[in-house]
């Protein structure tokens, strides 16, 4: 089976990127020959240039939805860009099927309708369910009606990443029939290279991470849907409880100076420590002995099943504990915001370790690449077979 994956090109370097790089990764191991296609914008660069050693990959002067001054409107009047070169690209491949993967409701509704001209068999992913109204986005109820109307003419199946997106999802459209999802999941780390990696990772942060330090992280964009700011509080509340508490934010975003800023304004700087983009957070996984996932709402985020398979207990914020459906609610901790209902169990030793075991024990069953894989494997043939 040959499979191209068609990026919607949001640039955003979050989990639907991600996605496609560890997806394609595991299918490739189960002998299915993969591409991507993707715009040739330099926001693009990083995904195209991990999904090198997988596959081939195409790219052209495609312009992203959210680099377009009218959002989605721009696709209610004319089409952007190379159409017809785009497609050629596409054909030239000669895929089985055609994955189309977006970030959100809104964004590559052009490409989604160039793939339906095609006949190939095809279908689409969207990762964040979240609308423009609810956003408070300029024009949000026009974008949405626009999304509304190209998701439910599109004839082809949409899939979701979680059981919460994919309700969120079919009551957008207004599906009759339940919107099929299929978990995320990660590369499971042995646990010698875990090791190897924190004791070098220990030793290039010597003299930020002390012996008896408690090391919390987290992986994500710094943007205002991730919240980091809270991730100060907590931390902040956390260690009035743990003197030894030290804190690594992996990522990078639009709100990194105000971040910076903030981290010298309540006198952390000896203690909180923003290490910027990294193309592989495993190592700052390896070294932590927490997880924190401050974000707002995600889709599954990759980050968090990353965290869990290296046995890290996670703490979470209230709202997407609350997203997510998929997992017992025993994997982790939630911050609620008076820190006294955490503050004591996060400090309770045994609790942290059964959570670590519990979160990677999950992760073996439901949320491996091979478990993700083989259910889009079979997803592909049954729109292949639904079709002939």
């Amino acid at each position: 089976m040959r499979v191209l994956f068609v990026s919607s090109s949001s640039g955003s370097q979050g989990g639907g990127e991600f996605f496609l790089i560890f997806l394609a990764r595991a299918l490739k191991d189960m002998g299915v020959e993969v591409g991507l296609w993707s715009a040739s914008d330099s926001g693009m660069d990083g995904l195209c240039e991990m999904f090198a050693p997988i596959g081939p990959v195409f790219r052209n002067n495609y312009k992203n939805t959210y680099h377009r001054k009218s959002r989605s409107i721009s696709h209610a009047f004319a089409r952007t860009g190379n159409m017809s070169e785009i497609r050629k690209q596409w054909e030239d491949f000669a895929p089985d099927f055609l994955h189309i993967n977006k970030q959100c409701l809104e964004d590559g509704l052009d490409l989604l309708k160039l793939a339906e001209e095609t006949g190939i068999p095809q279908a689409c992913t969207i990762h964040i369910t979240q609308t423009a109204s609810e956003l408070k986005a300029f024009l949000g109820g026009v974008r949405d009606w626009i999304a509304r109307s190209a998701l439910k003419k599109y004839r082809f199946p949409i899939w979701a990443i979680s059981q919460q997106r994919a309700e969120e999802l079919g009551n957008f459209v207004g599906l009759d029939e339940a919107v099929p999802f299929v978990a995320n999941g990660v590369a499971i780390p042995g646990d010698a290279d875990i090791e190897k990696n924190r004791v070098q990772m220990r030793q290039q942060f010597s003299g930020f991470i002390q012996d008896g330090s408690t090391v919390a992280v987290t992986v994500g964009r710094i943007e205002e849907q991730k919240n980091p700011f809270r991730f100060l509080e907590i931390l902040g509340q956390w260690k009035s409880a743990a003197p030894d508490l030290v804190g690594i934010w992996v990522g990078d975003g639009r709100l990194r100076d105000s971040f910076e800023s903030r981290i010298d304004e309540i006198g952390a700087r000896d203690w909180i420590k923003c290490v910027g983009w990294v193309d592989d957070a495993g190592p700052y996984l390896s070294v932590a002995d927490v997880y924190v996932h401050p974000a707002r709402f995600e889709g599954l985020p990759f980050a968090l099943l990353e965290a869990m398979s290296y046995r890290l207990p996670c703490v979470l914020s209230p709202s997407l504990a609350n997203e997510l459906k998929d997992m017992p609610l025993s994997t982790w901790l939630i911050a609620e915001d008076d820190p006294e209902s955490w503050i004591t169990s996060i400090q309770d030793r045994d609790l942290m370790d059964e959570l670590a075991e519990s979160a990677r024990s999950l992760i073996e069953e439901k949320f491996s690449e091979k478990v993700m894989a083989q259910s889009y494997i079979n997803l592909y043939e049954s729109v292949i077979e639904k079709g002939k």
